[in-house]
């Protein structure tokens, strides 16, 4: 029988977590909870102070192996439910609450559901029944995950969204450059990055992108490549900014991909680890949620320029102008059309005058 191994994050900070087939239960490591929750320079050593003074907390502890930082597998001491709520009753107050309410899911029980769905996908076999590459294949992957959840899960959106300012591709383009990125070639490294870099620019659902395509990435990677990408060792930081650079420099994002290419295409615990990191990437970090922000439900594009696209070099592009262009000489709306990265910022006349939902989180 395969390991289930899992990574959680509290506050950034990673905990191990680990699946008992005797207990039917996930249970967590002890000391890397300490020190994602505990001011202390040496968890190791709070952890057996604890169960020296706190007995009762053994009963509700097991020792699993898991795999250290340095790549070997010990025996582990690791807390069931109710042992974590047992260590949370030692904190302050604030903390045990803090503590609980990552227990339960925090305070956005859909992703809890939603990254379930995501292992499913890979533990069912379904995953090797996803059309690779295509706009289908992202759909498919989508509707899955987010299914129950989400009532447009795996639909296309009709609606323009943003992000930090930064317009996705155009709804009323969209059909036309999905198209378009579903002809792109993917036999290279090359090739696939820009691929994914398009699609990101797309957008094509209104929330949940970046979690379904970072999957849909990996499955032509191994498909055409042999290779996956391991998420662990790509820092968050490093990735939500470079793919905030993307649209105008690809190099970055497709050398922290290329460093983290693996050949184990089948191994469960780079597979679930993949998962539980892209789902990091996409928790908001409260210290960033302002003062950059999309624009929510109820503002409007006021400016002329919404964000700067370098055409060649370095062309500021100014969208009244833009789409002035357009509706005067139609023949520059192929060329629009055909390239993703200036259709995401070419709304017409209507769609500048009407409210522009934000998509906070992918």
């Amino acid at each position: 029988m395969k390991e289930k191994t899992s990574i959680r994050y509290y506050r950034n900070k990673a905990v191990r977590s680990r699946f008992d087939a005797q207990t039917a239960t996930w249970m967590v490591c002890a000391t890397d909870l300490i020190n994602a929750t505990v001011v202390t320079s040496n968890p190791k050593v709070y952890w057996y102070a604890v169960k020296r003074r706190h007995p009762e907390i053994v009963t509700n502890c097991k020792q699993l192996k898991m795999t250290a930082s340095d790549g070997k597998v010990y025996s582990t001491d690791c807390l069931n439910s109710k042992g974590i709520k047992m260590l949370a009753d030692l904190l302050p107050g604030k903390q045990r609450v803090d503590v609980l309410n990552w227990l339960g899911g925090g305070n956005n029980p859909l992703d809890v559901l939603s990254k379930r769905k995501a292992y499913e996908l890979f533990e069912s076999g379904i995953i090797d029944d996803i059309e690779v590459g295509t706009v289908k294949g992202l759909q498919q992957i989508h509707a899955f995950i987010f299914d129950g959840l989400y009532d447009f899960a795996g639909l296309i959106r009709e609606k323009n969204i943003s992000k930090n300012n930064f317009m996705f591709a155009n709804a009323q383009f969209l059909p036309e450059i999905l198209e378009r990125i579903d002809e792109m070639p993917e036999k290279t490294f090359d090739q696939i990055i820009e691929k994914y870099i398009e699609m990101n620019i797309a957008h094509p659902f209104m929330e949940g992108n970046g979690r379904a395509t970072r999957i849909w990435l990996d499955l032509i990677l191994k498909t055409n490549l042999g290779k996956c990408v391991d998420w662990s060792k790509i820092d968050k930081n490093d990735y939500m900014n470079a793919m905030a650079g993307s649209p105008y420099d690809s190099r970055v994002i497709s050398s922290l991909i290329s460093e983290a290419l693996t050949s184990e295409t089948a191994n469960r615990e780079i597979i679930i680890k993949g998962i539980d990191y892209s789902y990091y990437y996409e928790e908001v970090e409260k210290s960033r949620s302002s003062p950059k922000r999309g624009l929510s439900q109820n503002e409007k594009v006021h400016s002329p320029y919404l964000f700067f696209y370098p055409v060649s070099a370095s062309l500021t592009l100014s969208l009244p102008r833009l789409s002035s262009l357009i509706l005067a000489y139609p023949v520059f709306a192929p060329l629009i059309l055909s390239y993703p990265r200036l259709s995401c910022l070419c709304p017409v006349y209507p769609v500048l005058s009407s409210p522009c939902p934000s998509s906070g989180r992918d």
